[in-house]
């Protein structure tokens, strides 16, 4: 388990914030788990969230073609099938292979939009009624700090998000080739999007250790 921070980062975190409560951006270094990549990043905070995941919803939707509402209605119902039986089971991955056939008939960028407002569309309800997307899996487990910092009630790391603003890479990492045509196409899509700048990064409460304030900056160490 990752250790809890010290009473004194736990101090220095809640000092610095008090004494900058309108910081716009967090700046902090940060090793991508899956590809190594060592960056030095910096992304705005108190973004709305919820008026990103909207307002790409209505780009999807703005932009789709005729056939946009039959793939969506097509896709939610081949998915709920699949979420119907049991992870593992010859029935789900029947029902896997039937969706799999079905987005590779309509094309990559159909079946990759249908999916994405889909997911978007889900979260932009939850948002609005107070909750979280069902296929969130981080529920509960966070208190808020300010907007734009959560702190890990377990194990005391912090979840810093905002807006990718900055990015300067200091070692570079091995990153993984998308899978499919949809994985590629729905990964381009999601960039073109407002929700594409949106970024959450893990911070050690290590980081909190020398945390100050740079001008309209929080700096973590």
């Amino acid at each position: 388990m990752k250790s809890l921070p010290s009473p004194a980062s736990l101090a220095a975190l809640v000092s610095v914030i008090a004494s900058s409560p309108s910081a716009r951006f967090a700046g902090f270094t940060y090793r991508a788990k899956e590809s190594g990549e060592l960056a030095r990043r910096t992304i705005i905070l108190n973004a709305d969230y919820g008026k990103l995941v909207s307002d790409s919803v209505t780009q999807i939707a703005a932009a789709a073609g005729s056939d946009f509402a039959s793939d969506i209605a097509t896709t939610k119902a081949m998915q709920a099938n699949v979420k119907a039986f049991a992870v593992g089971s010859k029935e789900r991955k029947a029902a896997n292979a039937a969706l799999n056939v079905m987005q590779a008939a309509i094309g990559a960028e159909r079946a990759a939009a249908a999916e994405l407002y889909i997911s978007l569309a889900d979260t932009q309800l939850a948002h609005a009624q107070g909750e979280q997307n069902a296929a969130y899996t981080k529920a509960g487990v966070y208190e808020d700090v300010r907007a734009g910092i959560k702190r890990h009630l377990v194990d005391g790391t912090y979840e810093v998000a905002g807006l990718a603003h900055s990015k300067v890479v200091l070692e570079a990492g091995t990153h993984k080739a998308p899978v499919s045509d949809k994985a590629i196409a729905k990964a381009a899509l999601r960039r073109s999007l407002p929700i594409g700048k949106w970024r959450t990064f893990c911070l050690e409460a290590a980081c909190l250790e020398g945390i100050r304030a740079n001008g309209d900056t929080l700096e973590f160490a």
